[in-house]
């Protein structure tokens, strides 16, 4: 998959390499590439036939643009980005997916103020052969493009266009807006996951924490420089990956389709209220793998993947270290229930 930086680049890269086949472009957000997302490429692959797909996004997401113009509030589960993927998790989502050519469009003032006419017009060029859009689709400068809009431009420019309809769940509707609530708001990554297709995935980098795991006997993973929106506090069912293998040639685990190589976790998200008594606290997300040691040192500056399955419980305060371990040997067996 080729990776552009933009929509002029994209556009000097179709020229640069001469005569090609047409390509059928897709456009939307895209961030944690929902069963909607899904569909979405599906309905562009089904269009392209031996084309290449496209897909075109935004960075940031123009919602978030606006929303910082007019002062983003902080939030230490949602990062800036106030995303589902992290940067990586995008373009490896893609590449699963089969995607051709990701287009990530920086979305800033100059871009912000671009027509409708002038959004179609620099999508259309070099060879694009249809457009793949869905349901509630608007664009250019004050959202002022509709799929009205786009179906006479394309029916004056000769290029297929296709509207795929939502997707629903259970009567739920899949949208990253909807699954972004139920992880801030309930934690309810058992929703999330259905309208995802897959768990929701944390991906960071293991660092040394205080050491208050080991000193009880339960050691976890502590993850950190996290760029992708966080869990209600609480503890979850899930399983762990690394990224960074310990042996040369281990498969890299996928980002869509979890392996059998992931090792079931209990993973807990908040501020360690039973061992942490500091004034602020630091948000911490940690994963004690059930049944397996790693070694005391050997995870540390490694990139890891967490899964989550299933919420079991909010965060706790308890009245003792020793409740709290008997409190987690207890989680960790309901863990091991849900993911066995």
């Amino acid at each position: 998959m080729f990776v552009h930086n933009s929509i002029e680049s994209f556009s000097a890269w179709r020229r640069a390499s001469g005569e090609r086949p047409g390509f059928v472009l897709t456009i939307g957000n895209f961030d944690g590439c929902h069963l909607g997302h899904q569909a979405l490429i599906k309905a562009a692959r089904g269009l392209a036939c031996d084309a290449d797909v496209c897909v075109l996004t935004f960075d940031p997401r123009p919602a978030v643009y606006f929303r910082k113009l007019n002062g983003l509030p902080q939030d230490e589960h949602a990062p800036a980005s106030e995303s589902l993927f992290d940067p990586q998790q995008k373009i490896e989502a893609m590449a699963e997916l089969g995607v051709n050519h990701l287009i990530l469009q920086p979305f800033d003032a100059a871009f912000s103020q671009v027509t409708a006419d002038g959004f179609f017009q620099a999508i259309s060029r070099d060879g694009c052969a249809g457009i793949v859009i869905g349901d509630d689709f608007r664009f250019g400068s004050g959202r002022s493009g509709d799929a009205a809009f786009l179906g006479k431009a394309c029916q004056t420019a000769g290029i297929s266009l296709r509207r795929v309809d939502p997707v629903t769940v259970h009567g739920v509707r899949a949208s990253s807006s909807r699954i972004r609530r139920e992880i801030l708001n309930s934690g309810n990554v058992e929703l999330a996951s259905v309208l995802l297709g897959r768990e929701y995935a944390l991906d960071g980098e293991v660092e040394r924490g205080n050491q208050n795991g080991r000193r009880i006997g339960i050691h976890t993973a502590n993850l950190r420089s996290l760029d992708q929106i966080i869990p209600r506090n609480g503890v979850y069912a899930g399983y762990f990956s690394l990224l960074d293998p310990l042996v040369a040639g281990s498969v890299k685990p996928a980002l869509l389709c979890r392996n059998e190589l992931a090792l079931p976790c209990v993973i807990n998200v908040g501020h360690r209220p039973t061992v942490d008594a500091s004034a602020k606290p630091r948000l911490t997300v940690e994963a004690h793998v059930i049944d397996h040691k790693f070694g005391d040192d050997a995870l540390y500056g490694k990139r890891a993947r967490i899964y989550f399955a299933a919420r079991l419980r909010d965060e706790t305060r308890f009245s003792s270290i020793e409740a709290l371990k008997e409190q987690i040997h207890r989680d960790i067996e309901t863990a091991r229930k849900i993911t066995s």
